[in-house]
């Protein structure tokens, strides 16, 4: 059976296409990325823009058409942050069925977690201890701590590399330091509830795999590379204090494996920092997988 599952994110929109096959094994197939910013400005306006809403358009069509040449039978829409946020939601979502005939599912942020902890702790065997997965999106973040077998606490916050870069970043001369001041409001109120002792902590998104990656002074992306590398918290301060002292044409150079992250690079990575610090973690693992992986993790549950 083979199966596309598109995500529609704040930043990003990336697609999956796989086969589960006879031995209930998935072999992806392909793996495509673009980044058309449906989200850009949501947090200001509260509404998708006229642009954004083209540009998201013709990457579904182009997605869409990748995955009916490799036959597949089915093609899963997912929206998260930006969508849960917009007021033309319901128009966006019309105006898709219309012109690819797909249908847009808008999930909540819980399921997004659960989905997100479902496909980032796939390959990562731990025995019946605890995991963290942090996912740090361009919109949302969320927090999921749980086993194999079950998800324990999670939760969804509305903390996003282009949400903060948009909000405090662009204009703001102080703009990191009032970030960093919501980012510990916010994860400071999580540590009266979440309690991550002695868990492994799995990061995803694309943050942090391009965290990886520059890590690794990659020129291009190499997912068997990134998927499962330990990124350290010197690593991740070094890289962070690098990128802030270079000008956004210094680090649209220095990110060639991605220049279109490179302006909100800074906030994403200083929500991975202050998580890490505030919680006491150490290191990193890096998913390259995650919401697209949960969802064929959970229809292969399920055949």
């Amino acid at each position: 059976m083979r199966i596309a599952v598109i995500d529609l994110g704040t930043n990003t929109v990336l697609l999956t296409l796989a086969e589960i096959q006879k031995n209930r094994a998935i072999k992806s197939l392909l793996e495509a990325k673009e980044t058309p910013r449906l989200g850009e400005n949501v947090d200001k306006t509260k509404k998708i823009s006229s642009a954004s809403i083209r540009r998201v358009l013709k990457t579904i069509q182009d997605f869409q058409e990748k995955a009916l040449k490799l036959k597949a039978e089915k093609i899963i829409l997912m929206g998260t942050a930006a969508l849960r946020g917009a007021k033309n939601t319901s128009y966006f979502k019309k105006l898709i069925q219309n012109k690819t005939g797909l249908k847009l599912e808008v999930i909540s942020g819980k399921k997004e977690a659960e989905l997100a902890f479902c496909g980032a702790i796939a390959d990562f065997k731990h025995g019946s201890k605890k995991f963290t997965s942090l996912d740090i999106g361009g919109g949302s973040t969320e927090v999921i701590v749980g086993t194999q077998k079950k998800i324990l606490k999670l939760k969804s916050l509305n903390l996003g590399s282009l949400r903060f870069t948009e909000r405090f970043l662009k204009n703001e001369k102080d703009g990191y330091f009032k970030t960093l001041e919501f980012i510990n409001q916010k994860f400071s109120e999580l540590k009266k509830n979440f309690r991550l002792k002695n868990s492994l902590l799995i990061g995803s998104g694309g943050t942090i795999t391009t965290l990886g990656a520059l890590s690794l002074n990659l020129k291009k992306y190499e997912r068997d590379k990134i998927h499962g590398l330990v990124l350290p918290i010197p690593k991740i301060n070094y890289l962070l204090e690098k990128l802030s002292n270079m000008s956004l044409a210094q680090r649209r150079r220095f990110m060639k494996i991605d220049p279109q992250r490179a302006d909100i690079i800074i906030a994403g990575t200083a929500i991975l920092q202050q998580f890490m610090e505030q919680f006491g973690f150490t290191d990193i693992i890096i998913s390259d997988k995650s919401l697209r992986w949960g969802v064929l993790e959970q229809i292969r549950a399920e055949l």
